[in-house]
């Protein structure tokens, strides 16, 4: 009898089978197995938001050979993506293999590398239950929004045949640019001083002193006449200069990181 070791790549297995040697089988599920099923009701709006699921039709083979393989086993461990998608792969394997989520072997690693598959088996762990419901949140979130929003676009902007679609990343991201595109429209212009100032007093070091945003010019010359009237201070230029700033560029994964 061998261990079953399920990955989501199947580009992985045959270096994972390599370090793994005999005793163990490596598959692939292909990615995702199961899904919601494609009817709005599959998200459980009338039924206490209890999900609908079905397999996919389109991995019917790779299912049958999960399914053959499985039962040939002595143990199943699951070895999907350590990340939210990942888990909830290994649980719909689990569904579907009849195997117990709280208790089948899950193993993740970060590296396709003999010590670090080594690792991994030394740290057996379960499903993360909270990272699975995560993942099937999103996927209803997904199936909630964009079932109700895109028969919106299809009536409302379908001019070109192409097929429309809504999303719960894209939707709530493009309220947000309407919204500061908004505010841009709505903008008035509104005039306001800078002052800065640069103290020398005898036997002492140089002392700036700066004043950003004075909305009046009548606020300007309150904050200058105490101090010149009093000797304080002399006023010895005066520029006007007109300065133009731009918006920073939006963010790519370089500057964000940055």
């Amino acid at each position: 009898m061998t261990t079953l070791v399920i990955v989501e790549s199947p580009a992985k297995c045959a270096k994972i089978q390599e370090y793994l040697g005999q005793g163990y089988k490596v598959l692939s599920s292909m990615g995702h197995i199961r899904t919601l099923k494609q009817d709005l009701e599959a998200v459980g709006i009338n039924n206490d938001w209890s999900p609908i699921y079905e397999q996919m039709a389109s991995k019917a083979s790779t299912i049958k050979q999960l399914k053959d393989a499985a039962t040939k086993a002595s143990n199943v461990i699951l070895a999907t993506d350590d990340d939210r998608e990942g888990e909830g792969i290994a649980y719909h394997i689990c569904a579907i293999l009849k195997l117990n989520p709280l208790t089948t072997q899950r193993i993740v690693f970060h590296s396709i590398t003999k010590q670090a598959i080594q690792d991994a088996l030394k740290a057996v762990r379960t499903i993360d239950i909270h990272k699975f419901q995560s993942q099937q949140t999103r996927a209803m979130l997904d199936m909630l929004i964009g079932y109700t929003l895109s028969p919106v676009l299809w009536a409302q902007l379908n001019t070109n045949g192409l097929p429309l679609s809504a999303g719960r990343c894209q939707t709530p991201a493009l309220k947000l640019v309407l919204d500061r595109d908004d505010e841009i429209e709505k903008h008035a212009e509104k005039r306001f001083w800078t002052l800065s100032a640069l103290f020398v007093a005898l036997n002492a070091p140089e002392t700036e002193a700066h004043r950003t945003k004075i909305d009046e010019e009548q606020q300007l010359i309150q904050y200058i006449r105490p101090a010149t009237q009093q000797n304080k201070a002399k006023v010895t230029s005066v520029k006007h200069i007109v300065k133009t700033s731009n918006a920073p560029k939006p963010l790519i994964t370089s500057t964000l990181q940055q």
